[in-house]
């Protein structure tokens, strides 16, 4: 009697441990770390910028696995006014934790028109949240999302409002390296069209 009621609780803890749903694997989507901590329905369009960004960022790194850094596109376009966001995914690829910063600086631009007008550098790099731009520890092939993010001004220089055309900035990315100190470690060209 005893065999038979023993047999019985393990077969009901047996039948109730293969009736549990199945969990899914784990996707980049679901390990991808929370940006904001609103539900998706009160996102801003800002912060739902940023997350696909990021996402697409994060798939673009995962499938290169020797990549260090990769941007979710090195190209966008937008209007006078538009926020424009690149996910920025780096990887630390030392066998150590180590600090990483990122800087960026407009470098040129395209005269569509054929007349070349005087960027002032600094108007220009005000279009740049510079917010992300902070020093960061990754641990051994951590990989962290940066967004980088632009509001595009209406002024090329105090006097010259925007023209439509493409804007080149330089993106570099430093680490600080055992031997040698802080060092280049990744660099990318991000182009910016205003239509």
């Amino acid at each position: 009697m005893k065999k038979t009621i023993f047999l019985l609780c393990a077969c009901l803890i047996l039948f109730s441990a293969c009736s549990k749903p199945i969990e899914p694997a784990k996707t980049t989507s679901d390990v991808l770390p929370s940006l904001v901590e609103k539900p998706l329905a009160q996102e801003s369009p800002l912060e739902k910028k940023v997350i696909d960004s990021a996402a697409d960022a994060q798939k673009k790194l995962e499938s290169l696995l020797g990549q260090r850094a990769i941007l979710d596109t090195t190209f966008k376009e937008g209007q006078i006014g538009d926020t424009l966001v690149f996910g920025y995914a780096i990887r630390n690829q030392f066998n150590y934790l180590t600090n990483f910063s990122t800087s960026i600086s407009f470098a040129s631009y395209l005269p569509l028109s054929g007349v070349s007008f005087d960027a002032n550098k600094e108007v220009i790099d005000a279009w740049i949240d510079k917010s992300s731009f902070q020093t960061f520890e990754l641990k051994e092939k951590e990989v962290r999302i940066v967004p980088i993010i632009f509001h595009i001004g209406d002024k090329v220089n105090d006097q010259t409002d925007t023209e439509f055309t493409t804007y080149t900035f330089n993106l570099v990315l430093k680490a600080n390296q055992r031997d040698s100190g802080l060092k280049e470690y990744d660099r990318q060209e991000i182009h910016v069209k205003v239509t």
